[in-house]
């Protein structure tokens, strides 16, 4: 799509062969002479740099670093590199040193000079091993600048690996204090643990001790167990009855624990002999923090700090120490296989109302294999649909916890406190429920847009008949984006709540009907669902495959329908939002148009808005994600949304494009995330819903004037509206929305007839038509067809 934009006549691999043949120079200038005049030449160069990142990071062909290197060349002619970002300019140096031209970095001092301190000392670590090899003096010395404040560590040549042979360049002197515990979990334990025991045994801070937990290896480990417990008197080895995974083995060892602080290690990392003792220093100092991290170094066995796409340093999660009274208080951790010493994290956080410090010193070297890093969760700007999930979960929990709920969690619980993806509950002794689903709502529900709101109404409605519902997130290419992917509040709360399950793509599932928001979420994919098997699909089309006004292409239905039929070997019904959109698909060959348009229609109960005993009215809009439903200029947002300090101006929605549109947000605005606040909450809060943009249609505003009607607010949208809602809104133009806010708000009587006007009409014009009288009646499945 990038390489579309920077020139739709030729295909991606033509470019990148113009790319490898031309100097950067001049593909550089046919760029900019192609641009248009309305785009400046440093947008450009940004397009190219973007293109680059992704090609050099996909890890499809051998040639994806050279070509990635190249496309930043050219960038960098349109956009120079000391203006770049610091994550930018250090996916550039990467792909230098990937490459293998070291000479090239050293003296190029405009990109070393963009990027963050820590990056460029970390780099210069990398020459110093490339130049005169690890452990070398000048290595030592470029670590030593690294660390900064850390004392020196350097490399006894004899050890299996470099990383294994990590030392302190001195020994420290030894440090009293109370006892610390360090668990230590450890599953098919091979040499790499020995080093990582004598990290421990090699604390200054002397009073610890070690519980090595096994997670059932088996009877061949017992030989390298053995000598990890000959070791030291300190170390105990705890042997686990059956694996459980990392969490689990914790448990295990939290009851034996002794110490008065508690840490954690890795079995395969490395801590530098001053960890313990800075990080219980800390805590002995503030005896207020629930507990304290450190960060780490992220490296190869050889000690090469550069992956590609990932920055050196990151907060050691596995170095959280924890006081006693906070393990008493929080319990433990979450029995899943990934992902909750991070959950850990931020439980404390929601309890004790701080986040956990994490001190800048860099006191652990966390071992990576390179091999590895195309099988993890993680791959750079992005995060498998599962850490998602669970973060999402979890922070509902947590929001729980912040409003009272108690933290604590206990190893034997048979109830789970938030939901968990099916593959982090695999080998914990907890089964998934594998019964079928009635409906499966398919959306991309990061943020509740016009498409995503009227599909929530079908969805609480479906769940009051006592429907089996699931959602599934699937990201849209109409809003993609670069940061993680969260779902919006309601749909995570639903969640929570147990009122729905969330399917991931890879969830094995048997549904009657998969409800799809939007065609547009399988226009370019194939295969994104191959584990979920559907009776029936239905696909909402809210708008035609092209915005006639706009040429803008949004899907292809014939692509969209022949992806139904190789995923779920089934023709889709497709239910149009408006007329003009039934018109156009029905003249699509093959495709199946439902004799019933998609019924909007309003499920919530009525609320009768209080008394208005503040001094401003409320000003309130939703800005979704989607291209067409974001205001075009600040101009525009401003004339909508009052700069006028008489008015309280809410929006939920689109926060980073509000704050792209507005260099400065006015003050008395205030902007949510989608995961602040669940848009019935908002629609509680506010006076008057104002539509985001006059060049929204029926299909994107009508969702949203039934949702902020239905909770007490009064719609006042633009007079094209008035055919569509008749009572169930006022009507204005841009600039008559003060005066008839002002009006409005200082009559209460006036008010309240408004009110209870629009929602008689939204009542009788907007009852909710369940899916199941639109469609012919659910497929009928039973779970032993899974």
């Amino acid at each position: 799509m990038i390489a579309y934009g920077l020139d739709p006549d030729i295909s991606l691999e033509e470019l990148l062969a113009e790319v490898r043949s031309a100097s950067a120079d001049r593909i550089a200038a046919g760029a900019l002479a192609r641009r248009s005049p309305l785009v400046a030449p440093a947008t450009v160069g940004a397009w190219w740099r973007a293109l680059g990142r992704v090609v050099a990071l996909q890890g499809l062909d051998e040639t994806d670093a050279a070509d990635g290197l190249r496309l930043h060349d050219i960038a960098r002619v349109m956009l120079p590199v000391r203006s770049w970002a610091p994550v930018d300019a250090l996916t550039y140096a990467q792909l230098v040193w990937t490459t293998g031209d070291g000479a090239r970095l050293r003296q190029d001092e405009d990109l070393l000079a963009a990027l963050d301190l820590i990056d460029r000392r970390a780099l210069e670590v990398d020459l110093a091993a490339d130049a005169d090899g690890v452990g070398s003096t000048t290595w030592n010395d470029a670590l030593a600048r690294m660390l900064g404040g850390v004392p020196g560590v350097t490399v006894h040549a004899d050890a299996p690996t470099p990383f294994d042979g990590l030392r302190p360049l001195s020994i420290p002197n030894p440090v009293d204090g109370p006892l610390v515990s360090v668990i230590m979990s450890a599953y098919h334990p091979g040499p790499e643990i020995l080093a990582s025991v004598r990290s421990i045994l090699g604390q200054s801070w002397t009073n610890l001790e070690l519980l090595v937990v096994d997670d059932a290896s088996g009877p061949e480990y017992a030989g390298i167990l053995d000598r990890v417990a000959a070791l030291d008197p300190r170390v105990r080895v705890l042997i686990q009855p059956e694996n459980r995974g990392t969490y689990g083995a914790r448990n295990r060892a939290l009851p034996e624990a002794r110490g008065d602080f508690v840490t954690f290690q890795d079995s395969d990392d490395w801590s530098h002999p001053e960890r313990i003792a800075r990080q219980a220093r800390r805590l002995l100092d503030d005896p207020t923090l629930p507990a304290i991290m450190s960060r780490s170094l992220r490296c190869t066995p050889d000690l090469k700090l550069q992956l590609l796409g990932y920055r050196t340093t990151r907060p050691n999660v596995s170095s959280i120490m924890l006081r006693r009274s906070t393990i008493e208080a929080l319990g433990s951790f979450d029995l899943v296989r990934k992902g909750a010493d991070s959950e850990y994290q931020f439980r404390i956080a929601a309890h004790y109302g701080r986040g956990v410090p994490v001190m800048p010193d860099l006191l652990a070297f966390v071992r990576l294999d390179p091999d590895s890093l195309s099988r993890s969760d993680f791959k750079p700007g992005w995060w498998h649909p599962a850490r998602h999930a669970y973060r999402d979960g979890y922070r509902s929990w947590h929001r729980a916890i912040s409003s009272g709920t108690s933290p604590w969690l206990s190893p034997s619980s048979e109830i789970r406190a938030f939901p968990a993806p099916r593959a982090f509950l695999r080998g914990t002794g907890r089964q998934p429920d594998d019964r079928p689903f009635d409906l499966l709502f398919a959306a991309d529900w990061r943020e509740l847009g016009s498409a995503q709101t009227a599909l929530l109404q079908h969805l609480r409605a479906a769940v009051a008949r006592g429907r089996r519902v699931a959602v599934m997130h699937l990201e849209s290419p109409r809003a993609l984006d670069t940061v993680s992917e969260t779902i919006c509040r309601d749909i995570g709360d639903l969640v929570y709540e147990g009122a729905v399950a969330r399917l991931l793509p890879d969830d094995p599932a048997l549904v009657g009907r998969l409800v799809l928001g939007d065609p547009a979420l399988l226009n370019y994919v194939s295969d994104q669902l191959p584990a979920v098997r559907a009776r029936e699909v239905v696909i909402v089309a809210a708008s035609p495959p092209r915005d006639p006004s706009t040429n803008l292409h949004r899907y292809d239905a014939t692509s969209v329908n022949a992806t139904v039929k190789d995923l779920w070997g089934v023709t889709p019904v497709w239910l149009p939002g408006r007329e003009h959109v039934r018109n156009v698909l029905a003249d699509i060959e093959g495709v199946h148009v439902g004799a019933a348009d998609f019924p909007v229609g309003c499920a919530w109960e009525f609320v009768t808005p209080r008394g208005r005993r503040r001094a401003l009215p409320i000003i309130g809009a939703v800005i979704g994600a989607a291209e067409d439903e974001i205001p075009s200029t600040s101009r525009q947002l401003l004339a909508l949304h009052s700069e006028d300090q008489r008015f309280d101006v809410r929006l939920v929605g689109a926060s980073a494009r509000v704050a792209s549109l507005l260099e400065d947000v006015p003050r008395h605005w205030l902007v949510y995330r989608p995961d602040d606040i669940t848009h019935r909450a908002f629609y509680r809060q506010i006076d008057f819903f104002v539509s985001s943009t006059g060049d929204l249609d029926a299909g994107q505003v009508v969702p949203r004037v039934i949702d902020a009607v239905s909770a007490g607010a009064v719609a006042v949208v633009p007079p094209s509206f008035t055919p569509v809602l008749a009572d169930a809104a006022v009507y204005a133009a841009a600039d008559e929305v003060p005066d008839v806010v002002g009006r409005l708000f200082a009559d209460p009587d006036e008010y309240a007839a408004v009110v209870a006007r629009a929602q008689a009409s939204v009542r009788e014009a907007f009852a909710i038509v369940p899916l199941d009288e639109a469609l012919p009646p659910l497929p009928q499945i039973e779970a032993r067809q899974l």
